[in-house]
């Protein structure tokens, strides 16, 4: 770790050879947002128990993001970037700040430093959607209980919000890297200390007597490639991460290990990808009946104008949630989805689904399924 952070300070000042670092002008600060606004009609079948659960049939939901951004370009050619990001998300009208950072590039790549997305995270690879996200899927479809309590890392979206990305998913204070790109290709890796909410000395949250409640010492690492051939577009990446602690469930995680890969190509308003992703958890795999185990996947493709778009995604998670029982829990989604693009920054989408959960046994409390019909405008702006 030390020889990591050692490896940060030199790079930064590797940045800083290149003149004196006095910048040209003050820093200028731009503003920059998204509005979402959600309605769904939705139908899911009942879910047996002891207290048989229904499922309302409408439902609203906002996702609202909003950017600070500052930059200024060095009289030694650094650009230095300055980032806050807050946001609202569904009824909910307090703000939190989800990302701040800072960012130097210049001629032999850039530095992040702050809470923000891991450098595998903000470089994959995916299938293209243009409505609502797979990642979202889970706010319309309840998940059954018994499956929730002894879910996988996935959990039909329920535990990470994403499941294509390495173990920082959520911004989390860290310092990444990128290479500049060399024939197409350039290099990326994050360090994080700890993924949970930490002190100014950037401790693991471990509680008296227990186990740390969240991974540290978590790290990436990703090689990327963005090029183009006669009009058609390809990016693709590889990436790996691991890290140490607990899994958030209760059972100790000596170690997990990420690996992930993704692949996207268009030309001419036609986009095809997929990513792939497989988890292993190696410490409560081994030592209890909680286990952090298996993979995900998503393919799809689009079609878009200036004015229209239209994409086909499915999405599957299969993991080993509790290793004394048979078999394996499964969450898969189909969407359809279209958008219209009313006027600069109005867009009016929709996204049709189905949905479902199945647990790694026959019960009836660990299965369900659902389908709907989400649409509402995204305000760019």
């Amino acid at each position: 770790m030390k020889q990591f952070l050692y490896g940060s300070s030199a790079l930064v000042a590797a940045l800083a050879v290149a003149g004196t670092v006095q910048a040209a002008e003050p820093l200028k600060v731009g503003v920059a947002g998204v509005m979402q606004e959600w309605f769904g009609v939705i139908h899911q079948k009942k879910m047996a128990g002891a207290t048989p659960l229904d499922i309302n049939t409408f439902g609203i939901n906002a996702d609202t993001e909003v950017d600070f951004a500052a930059e200024t370009k060095l009289d030694n050619g650094l650009v230095v970037h300055a980032q806050i990001n807050v946001k609202t998300h569904g009824n909910n009208t307090a703000i939190s700040v989800d990302k701040q950072y800072a960012s130097v590039a210049g001629g032999v790549g850039t530095l992040y430093l702050g809470a923000r997305e891991s450098t595998n995270d903000s470089l994959h690879n995916e299938a293209p959607d243009v409505g609502i996200g797979y990642d979202d899927v889970d706010i319309w479809i309840q998940a059954p209980a018994n499956y929730a309590a002894n879910s996988g890392v996935f959990a039909g979206n329920v535990v990470n919000g994403t499941s294509m990305k390495v173990l920082i998913n959520n911004p989390a204070m860290s310092v990444g890297y990128v290479t500049p790109q060399f024939g197409g290709f350039s290099m990326a890796a994050t360090f994080a200390p700890s993924t949970g909410t930490v002190g100014a000395v950037n401790k693991a949250n471990v509680p008296a007597g227990g186990n740390p409640t969240n991974l540290y010492n978590v790290w990436d690492a990703s090689v990327v490639y963005a090029g183009e051939f006669n009009g058609v577009t390809v990016g693709a990446d590889l990436g790996t991460g691991g890290g140490k602690g607990n899994n958030g469930l209760g059972s100790p995680i000596n170690s997990a290990r990420v690996f992930n890969g993704g692949l996207k190509v268009g030309a001419k308003g036609f986009a095809v990808g997929g990513a792939y992703l497989r988890y292993d958890d190696r410490g409560a795999l081994h030592s209890s009946a909680s286990s952090f185990q298996g993979h995900s996947w998503n393919a799809g493709a689009s079609y878009s104008t200036d004015v229209w778009a239209i994409s086909g995604l499915y999405f599957e998670e299969t993991a080993r949630a509790d290793r004394t029982r048979p078999g394996q829990e499964k969450f898969d989604t189909y969407m359809l989805s279209g958008k219209y693009t009313m006027g600069p920054g109005v867009d009016l989408k929709a996204t049709a689904y189905r949905a479902e959960f199945k647990g790694q046994d026959s019960a009836a409390a660990n299965n369900t399924n659902g389908y709907g019909l989400i649409s509402g405008l995204e305000l760019t702006f």
